[in-house]
């Protein structure tokens, strides 16, 4: 039910679920402690969504734009996104346990107290974010500028290695033998 603030609460996971499908915008939408785990949200428009306390366990979020939303207590253990729009977004308190972070923005965003434990994070915009005592034991973090943090972690996440030099060319070479497969069976 909408407000005058454009604001609208979904109270059970099947209207979000239905929502999802039909309009791909949850903006400003409240999912105040719902268990939305293992549900995926790909290409949706969240920002300022209320997931205070949400169950996001397990949860795909891909090429989703959640500006500014609330995800304050919320348990995103072992969730999943990648191209991530999470700019000025709440998380204190978050459960980020095992979650894999990959081409995210974070900019300005409020991590305080949130546990990054055993997390991915690679090609992750942290510029103004605020980990302040954020638990990241065991978190790895590629092509992350830590100093550009407002509040960088106590504990920085292990660096991820770059692949060897040799990796691109026998993937390149897969992808060549593949094609000579290919072409030579279409002649045959």
């Amino acid at each position: 039910m909408a407000d005058g603030n454009g604001t609208f609460k979904l109270a059970t996971r099947e209207e979000v679920v239905e929502r999802i499908k039909k309009e791909h915008d949850l903006t400003g939408a409240d999912l105040t402690g719902i268990d939305l785990a293992g549900v995926k949200f790909t290409n949706l428009r969240m920002a300022g969504a209320q997931l205070t306390n949400a169950n996001l366990a397990n949860a795909t979020f891909a090429g989703a734009e959640m500006k500014e939303v609330d995800l304050s207590g919320a348990n995103l253990d072992s969730a999943t996104l990648a191209g991530v729009n999470l700019q000025g977004a709440a998380l204190p308190g978050a459960h980020l346990t095992s979650a894999k972070f990959t081409g995210v923005n974070l900019s300005d965003a409020n991590l305080t107290g949130a546990d990054l434990t055993g997390s991915r994070l690679m090609a992750v915009n942290v510029h103004g974010a605020d980990f302040t005592d954020a638990l990241t034991a065991d978190s790895k973090a590629a092509a992350v500028d830590w100093q550009s943090a407002k509040v960088p972690p106590a504990e920085l996440p292990a660096t991820v290695p770059p692949p060897p030099p040799w990796v691109p060319a026998v993937i390149l070479g897969g992808v060549l033998l593949l094609v000579f497969l290919l072409l030579r069976r279409r002649r045959a």
